[in-house]
């Protein structure tokens, strides 16, 4: 099967703390980005999130906010979600979340 991504893809394996925007409900969660794009990020997460929920993604690094655009069922307690962000980074900024001097 081809690729269909327009842009490279980094694998990446860093906690991070997931909150909901657009749910009140729920509070911040644990989760681990799996990898990292220009415009995008791999998430996992122990929940299903709906698709078009804002979610913001606090690391180390700084914070991210996306849009999920898609989330699928690994196992039990442990989905996927892609993410849109709502800013294209940098590859200078792409680097330094993955940790390339």
């Amino acid at each position: 099967m081809r690729d269909r991504r327009s842009e490279p893809r980094y694998s990446v394996d860093q906690p991070v703390v997931v909150t909901i925007l657009d749910s009140g409900d729920r509070e911040p969660f644990e989760g681990t980005v799996v990898d990292l794009s220009r415009s995008g990020l791999g998430v996992r997460v122990p929940y299903p999130i709906d698709l078009g929920c804002r979610i913001e993604i606090r690391w180390s690094r700084g914070t991210v906010v996306g849009q999920v655009r898609n989330c699928h069922r690994i196992r039990p307690d442990n989905y996927r979600v892609g993410l849109k962000t709502s800013q294209a980074m940098e590859l200078s900024e792409m680097e330094a979340q993955i940790g390339v001097a």
